[in-house]
């Protein structure tokens, strides 16, 4: 008996050609191309293929229609891909475009910081935060503005300090000095943060400087009498408010 054959419709012959990187965020990249030529599609055109690769880890993604441009979503920020593009016609997956375009994709700026800060007579320490995102911290960096008593700016050129670790720094300062202080950040991008808020921070007072040795008199069976030479106003270091005397038994 007669029987009806037919051969196969052949997918495409050659691959979409100007294959481009449009637009690119932390996480999406557009892309477009042109399509093959009619007697190279060997059929109908269904669409498109898109491949993505990074690491080794191949990801295929399909474009239905004549539409030339796609955007490829939910990709790793600051990760570079390889992506090829292939034509589909009613006789199946066509050739992949060659040499793959590698897109790469950004990072976020960084939002601001937060601050939290300690000191010591001579200097400052600023702890520096910035919430987890799509992006990589480079530097975190803090602005020290000394203030008067008056709490304005004084004419000392403000100090920056960049660290790669989130406590920064200052040393060297006066002691019951007023700061005010700002700090950002930057990205391995070299995108600059916004300002924190303003953190007005001074540097503490010192403890009085020891009096002399102390010497004792009036020694009877159960008390005695301990004297000692009066601090000067420099060996206060501030308002003095008296004593404290330790007694050791020895």
């Amino acid at each position: 008996s007669v029987t009806n054959i037919a051969t196969l419709t052949a997918p495409p012959s050659a691959a979409p050609g100007s294959v481009m990187q449009v637009t690119i965020a932390s996480t999406s990249v557009s892309i477009s191309w042109t399509a093959p030529g009619y007697l190279q599609l060997n059929g109908v055109l269904l669409g498109y293929s898109i491949q993505y690769s990074t690491n080794g880890n191949t990801t295929t993604v399909n474009e239905t229609g004549a539409a030339t441009t796609r955007t490829i979503t939910g990709l790793t920020f600051a990760t570079s891909y390889s992506i090829v593009v292939a034509a589909i016609s009613t006789g199946g997956i066509g050739v992949y475009s060659s040499p793959p375009i590698t897109a790469a994709t950004l990072q976020d700026d960084p939002p601001a910081p937060s601050v939290s800060s300690s000191s010591t007579p001579t200097s400052l320490t600023l702890n520096v935060t910035v919430p987890s995102g799509r992006y990589f911290i480079d530097s975190y960096c803090v602005i020290f503005r000394r203030l008067t008593i008056s709490g304005v700016s004084s004419l000392q050129a403000a100090v920056t300090i960049c660290s790669k670790n989130p406590t920064v720094v200052y040393s060297g300062s006066e002691e019951d000095a007023q700061y005010a202080v700002v700090a950002f950040v930057n990205n391995t991008a070299q995108a600059r943060s916004p300002n924190s808020s303003v953190t007005n921070i001074a540097t503490l007072t010192a403890p009085p400087d020891a009096p002399s040795p102390p010497s004792t008199s009036a020694v009877g069976r159960f008390s005695f009498v301990v004297s000692w030479t009066q601090l000067t106003l420099e060996q206060q270091n501030g308002m003095l408010s008296g004593y404290s005397i330790q007694l050791v038994r020895i």
